[in-house]
């Protein structure tokens, strides 16, 4: 995609100039990509180098979860695979100095003094501690540095770049299992991102991203989801729906989860997914199977292994003048949704 119009006026594909042009697009539409139950706090700049980019503080589900985030540039660092590796070692450092208590006090209070500075996001931390039994949003953060270090998220401007993220699992995979600090960031979840940055000639921006866990919950911009269900926490989802199944090519045989239909499953989620159900093109789920996703240490990717054939369900289709309308890309929901469900309604 290089141009979009909008009002007769025409917005070209630009560049980020460095990371840090990168960093202020990512504050300037954080609630949208990340969600407005999610606070992104970035680095201050005497922090960079010794600590991530930024931090992303997930107050979505009933427990919360801290992501470290990094963002980067083709144009700045011109990256290719040896440079992930770089960035590979980066997270890993990350990863090892977490286990000293000086590296945690300094991640919270770059954190603390984030929230402080957005009345809105130190409200919603105070919120969410009285919700779900912490002292105070203080104590809420402490909690969430010291205990629930969950991803890594990189946040790219060019979709060349996620592959080469793919490249650099791969040489992880193969590479000498002796090297445990290496071997360890291809089992640890990685979020990639892409916000790609458009301008017209008042200079005025518009911005292509995908959501962070696009398909776990609904865009916060909006989307053809009207979900008011109950939100299922993180760790209830073990099925992903996919559209079409029966025509993909790797039907019932291992696909790659990084390049599967329509998309790649969520690396935060690999852990949790057991069942891929069928999304039929008259948008009705008909089948399903229980899966397992696994790491093909040949060749570095992430598949998915049917352990079973698909067999029918439901159908579970459309409400007529339901809240749930058709969608592009993978939907995620709980096979226990499923096995009540007589609607899409009744899942989402």
């Amino acid at each position: 995609m290089n141009s979009i119009w909008r009002d007769n006026s025409v917005f070209e594909r630009v560049e980020y100039e460095d990371e840090v042009d990168l960093g202020s697009a990512i504050l300037e539409v954080q609630e949208l990509l990340f969600g407005r139950a999610r606070i992104y706090v970035s680095a201050p700049p005497e922090h960079r180098g010794n600590t991530p980019d930024g931090y992303l503080l997930d107050l979505s589900w009933r427990t919360p979860r801290l992501y470290l985030v990094e963002h980067e540039v083709r144009r700045s660092k011109g990256i290719r695979g040896p440079s992930f590796r770089s960035l590979g070692y980066k997270f890993l450092n990350y990863f090892q100095s977490y286990s000293s208590p000086w590296y945690r006090a300094a991640w919270k209070t770059i954190l603390a003094q984030g929230c402080h500075a957005r009345p809105e996001a130190g409200d919603r931390c105070a919120v969410y501690a009285a919700k779900y039994g912490f002292e105070s949003a203080d104590h809420l953060l402490e909690h969430v540095v010291n205990e629930r270090l969950s991803a890594a998220v990189i946040i790219i401007d060019e979709p060349e770049l996620a592959h080469e993220v793919r490249n650099f699992e791969k040489l992880v995979a193969n590479t000498n299992p002796d090297d445990h600090v290496l071997a360890r960031w291809v089992h640890f979840p990685v979020e990639v991102l892409r916000l790609t940055r458009f301008e017209n000639q008042e200079g005025e921006h518009l911005y292509f991203f995908d959501p962070f866990l696009k398909g776990v919950e609904d865009s916060p911009g909006g989307s053809t989801f009207v979900t008011q269900r109950s939100a299922l926490d993180l760790e209830e989802i073990d099925t992903v729906v996919v559209q079409n199944l029966f025509y993909c090519r790797t039907f019932l045989q291992a696909i790659r989860t990084d390049e599967g239909p329509s998309g790649g499953i969520h690396a935060l989620l690999r852990p949790h997914i057991k069942y891929i159900a069928n999304l039929n093109p008259s948008s009705a789920i008909t089948h399903i199977a229980p899966i397992r996703i696994e790491l093909d240490e040949k060749q570095g990717e992430w598949v998915i292994h049917a352990s079973e054939k698909l067999h029918e369900i439901g159908p579970i289709p459309l409400a007529p003048n339901g809240r749930v309308g058709p969608w592009s890309g993978l939907r995620y929901t709980s096979k226990a949704r499923l096995d009540e469900a007589t609607t899409l309604d009744d899942v989402w």
